[in-house]
């Protein structure tokens, strides 16, 4: 795995607060993340906010959704060391986190859905007053979401969000070593002798 600490400590030198999030839907959406190794046990139910550390991942696990009422989704949720324009605007307002039908329909086909949240850049204008969205799903996309909103102003937030099981009973967790082995099972990455 690469270093990422200049990254960090780049960040580090900025005063980093906390980012209100809004799980704005689908209505009744339960939203967990996860705590050291584990997800916590409070669920927040959308719509619901919470205040997020500014420049720093979260894995969610999404459940309770209308349509999927028995899936589990785990995407990531970055959550973007702001710019000096945005500061303002991020002391009054909540980033708007949302998942469509069809971004989990794609995912659920194993397709993977990135989505970045942004306040434009208005030009003339001090700062914008509302936040924007680019999506992979998009008619017409090309190129990163990530970097499209970019350019188009200041990236707040950006989710990532596919069909990967965190907590698949029949597998090791996907952080774990590879020689970590469920009982009665080779490890992983290890062929299971033939028996004769």
């Amino acid at each position: 795995m690469p270093d990422v600490k200049p990254a960090k400590a780049e960040i580090a030198k900025q005063p980093l607060g906390r980012s209100a999030v809004r799980f704005a839907g689908p209505a009744g959406m339960k939203v967990s993340w996860l705590v050291g190794e584990t997800f916590h046990d409070r669920d927040l139910t959308a719509p619901a906010a919470f205040n997020f550390v500014q420049g720093e991942v979260y894995r969610l696990r999404l459940t309770g959704l209308p349509k999927y009422p028995k899936a589990k989704f785990y995407p990531t949720m970055e959550v973007c060391a702001p710019s000096a324009r945005v500061q303002s605007f991020l002391g009054h307002n909540a980033i708007p986190i949302s998942f469509t039908d069809a971004e989990l329909a794609t995912a659920a086909e194993g397709r993977l859905v990135v989505k970045a949240v942004y306040l434009p850049s208005a030009p003339g204008a001090e700062s914008a007053t509302t936040t924007e969205e680019v999506s992979s799903l998009r008619p017409g996309a090309t190129g990163d979401p990530a970097g499209v909103a970019s350019d188009r102003g200041s990236l707040l937030a950006v989710v990532r969000l596919g069909n990967v099981d965190l907590e698949n009973p029949h597998s090791p967790p996907l952080h774990a070593p590879p020689s970590t082995q469920l009982p009665g099972h080779a490890a992983v990455g290890q062929i299971a002798p033939v028996i004769p």
